[in-house]
C-alpha cells in the first residue's frame, strides 16, 4: 500500500478513534430497513451488529451492505463512514463497492442528506476531504472509475473543500 494511503487511513483512525455507534442504525438495521422492515424486524436485525469499535467490522460485512449508508441517521453514518473510507483505500485497486458507497454517501444528491454530516467534528471532515481529494486527484492509473472520480470531484467543490488543509 502507498504511503498515501496510510496517511489518509491514519488521519481517519485519529479522528474517529473515539466514535461510537450508540443509538445510531446498524448495518444490519439499515438492511432491514431498505426492506420496509417494522420496529420489531429492526430491533432484531440490530441484533446481528456485535461490533463495539468500527474497525472491528469485518470487510466482508461493509460490501455486503454497501446499500446501508443509504440508510443511515447521524449517529449510525459517523460509526461507519471511516470503516467504509478505510475499506475503499485498502482495496480501490482491485475494486470495492464500500469505495462505491463512501464516495455516493459524501455527494449530497437530495435536499437533506447532508444531515447525515451533522455529527462530524472538524477533524472528522477534514480526514473525508482528505480521502475524497485523493480519489478525485491522486488515485492515478490504477483506478479508472470515471463516474467516482466525477462524484468525489462533485463531493468536494460542494461541500468538503473547505476542509482540506
Amino acid at each position: 500500500m502507498d504511503s498515501k494511503e496510510e496517511k489518509i487511513m491514519s488521519a481517519i483512525q485519529s479522528a474517529f478513534s473515539h466514535v461510537q455507534r450508540g443509538n445510531g442504525i446498524s448495518l444490519h438495521e439499515a438492511d432491514a430497513i431498505d426492506d420496509y422492515a417494522d420496529e420489531t424486524q429492526r430491533r432484531q436485525a440490530r441484533l446481528f451488529d456485535t461490533d463495539v469499535h468500527w474497525w472491528e467490522i469485518a470487510p466482508e460485512q461493509l460490501e455486503k451492505f454497501y446499500n446501508a449508508l443509504s440508510f443511515m441517521d447521524a449517529e449510525g453514518f459517523r460509526y461507519y463512514i471511516p470503516a467504509y473510507m478505510t475499506q475503499a483505500l485498502r482495496t480501490y485497486k482491485v475494486g470495492s463497492l464500500a469505495l462505491d458507497a463512501a464516495i455516493s454517501s459524501l455527494f449530497p444528491v437530495t435536499e437533506g442528506s447532508s444531515e447525515l454530516y451533522a455529527l462530524l467534528d472538524d477533524a472528522q471532515k477534514r480526514s473525508i476531504a482528505q480521502f475524497l481529494w485523493f480519489f478525485a486527484t491522486e488515485a492515478g492509473d490504477s483506478w479508472k472509475d470515471k463516474l467516482d472520480v466525477y462524484n468525489a470531484t462533485r463531493a468536494l467543490e460542494d461541500v468538503w473543500y473547505p476542509y482540506l488543509s
